[in-house]
């Protein structure tokens, strides 16, 4: 079927003009998830992220061993929970995204479930993480290893063109990575959407399903991602400029005090929060919505796609 990838990348704007309403509901969604993300952090380990931040402006050299430990526990503990809800979160949200991209009327509530797909778009999200974390150790390590030559040979070759040498296999490294990231997220991008209709896991079924439309595939998502982000800072700049209307600074914007709730959930760090939840709602949408596009475009059709919204 034809494909048109500058259609697929914009679906996330036409989604959000088609469903309104789905999207508002969305972004209550990702209020309460920020509203209780930043209270979840503040009161159960508020205190020690403000010791470790405050430890890498002195001399973290100086901490000792048990008291780094007793500072990592709570940490290491709310960032644990924080993954599990992140998944659950964004699973519900990639499935409501596939759902109002398929549906031909409205939702009263914004397309959201927590049922079998969700769980099925929780199994792809977290084998194609794990992947895509495998591939990055790898590409890591070749890397590494080709920084390790090249100290060596910077000492023989002289300190000024070893370390321009270095520089430049640093760019090298950046550039791949950015590459290979989206390489990897195109030949695996119909993964979700795959699954998400067929009601069944499909991982590497994506791999051939790309086959014949990287490159178009590959600029669809570059652009969305690239306007996903732009919406994304404009939402930061302006939640920026409600705090510092409620009285906070940038500064506080940066590094807000977490010592307790109390200190923490100001007025301008409610606005903070609100604005870049609502946001983050948009540039979720505008990031999700190409994939489920492009499929639908490619091998998908109207009728096949109005059985799996029930």
């Amino acid at each position: 079927m034809a494909f048109s990838a500058t259609e697929a990348a914009l679906e996330g704007f036409r989604l959000t003009r088609r469903h309104p309403a789905a999207v508002a509901v969305w972004a209550a969604l990702m209020i309460v998830f920020n509203v209780g993300v930043a209270t979840l952090m503040v009161v159960m380990a508020g205190p020690q992220l403000m010791a470790m931040s405050q430890m890498e402006q002195t001399n973290p050299e100086a901490v000792a061993p048990q008291e780094m430990l007793a500072m990592l526990g709570p940490v290491m503990g709310v960032y644990a929970i924080l993954i599990v809800l992140s998944v659950i979160v964004m699973s519900v949200f990639t499935a409501a995204v596939y759902r109002a991209s398929g549906a031909q009327g409205g939702d009263a509530i914004g397309f959201l479930r927590f049922g079998a797909a969700e769980f099925r778009q929780m199994a792809v999200g977290l084998i194609v993480g794990l992947l895509g974390f495998v591939a990055l150790i790898v590409v890591t390590l070749v890397f590494g290893f080709i920084m390790g030559l090249l100290a060596v040979g910077a000492s023989s070759a002289g300190a000024g063109a070893g370390m321009a040498a270095m520089f430049g296999v640093v760019l090298l490294l950046y550039v791949i990575m950015a590459a290979g990231g989206l390489a990897f997220y195109t030949k695996f991008s119909f993964a979700g959407p795959m699954t998400f209709v067929s009601k069944r896991i499909r991982i590497f079924e994506s791999w051939k399903a790309t086959s014949g439309r990287f490159w178009p595939l590959a600029g669809c998502y570059l652009m969305a991602t690239l306007l996903g982000l732009l919406v994304a800072f404009l939402g930061w700049v302006i939640s920026i400029g409600g705090l510092m209307a409620f009285g906070g600074t940038f500064e506080q914007a940066m590094v807000p005090d977490m010592t307790s709730l109390a200190v923490f959930m100001t007025p301008g760090r409610a606005a903070y929060l609100v604005i870049n939840a609502v946001f983050s709602a948009l540039s979720y949408t505008i990031f999700l919505s190409p994939a489920f596009s492009a499929w639908r475009q490619i091998h998908g059709s109207a009728a096949d796609l109005g059985r799996t919204f029930d």
